[in-house]
């Protein structure tokens, strides 16, 4: 009797052991929370109108513009979804060989210039300060520590300030003189614009698109039977924080 009773004790510590070993005791740890990322957003945008109206050609090279933006990124749990609004100014400028022209009740059109008219530059600049919001995915980072990101989002924006810059033949003379004028606050320009956006990147780079649900005149203002054209940016963009 007392050989078995030694037996059931002797195997009974054995399990203990085993159940309190450094193995058994390992925890899992939990699931690493994402950090905020992408805080700053800075872009070289490449501009185009659409529903500009028959003949309005713009020069997307020459039609260059800045987006920048700081935002506030929130990581939605432990999971590759955040979610960031922001606050950034936008400059959406237009090279193209067209004037904003008004009709006989002042409303207002794009007018084709000549092609035999001598144009150094026409551009027209609308300066915005803007309040992006964006839904983003990012990928487990791989082994450089880099990501895939996707986010689409929707920005308003308000414009600060507008301007026409011309160097080229003047219209009014027979001499053909070359003349430089720069207009402030275009009359009938919409003051807002708004409209979504879509962002896909590797890293820090990224390619970006916006799309403008208003146009570039007030609805009102516009001449009857003409387009109100609607702006379109393609950019390039880094996201350096």
């Amino acid at each position: 009797m007392k050989k078995h009773l030694l037996l059931i004790l002797g195997l009974s510590a054995s399990l203990v052991s085993q159940a309190i070993s450094p193995d058994s005791l390992t925890v899992k740890k939990p699931k690493a929370k994402p950090q905020a990322k992408e805080r700053t957003f800075l872009t070289y945008d490449f501009n185009f109108l659409s529903s500009s109206g028959s003949g309005i050609k713009v020069s997307p090279i020459r039609s260059g513009g800045v987006t920048a933006a700081v935002f506030f990124d929130k990581p939605l749990g432990r999971s590759p979804i955040s979610l960031a609004i922001g606050v950034g100014f936008s400059s959406f400028n237009i090279h193209s060989r067209s004037v904003i022209a008004s009709d006989s009740v002042g409303a207002n059109y794009f007018m084709k210039l000549p092609d035999s008219m001598n144009i150094k530059r026409n551009k027209l600049s609308l300066n915005y300060v803007e309040v992006p919001f964006e839904l983003r995915f990012r990928s487990k980072p791989n082994a450089k520590n880099q990501s895939f990101k996707f986010a689409v989002g929707f920005k308003v924006g308000y414009m600060l300030q507008s301007h026409w810059k011309f160097k080229g033949e003047d219209l009014s003379t027979a001499a053909k003189d070359v003349i430089k004028t720069k207009s402030f606050d275009i009359n009938n320009i919409s003051p807002f614009r708004f409209g979504p956006t879509v962002r896909v990147g590797y890293g820090m780079f990224n390619v970006y698109a916006f799309y403008s649900m208003q146009g570039i005149f007030n609805d009102v203002n516009v001449s009857k039977g003409q387009p109100n054209p609607q702006g379109l940016t393609f950019g390039i963009a880094v996201t350096p924080y």
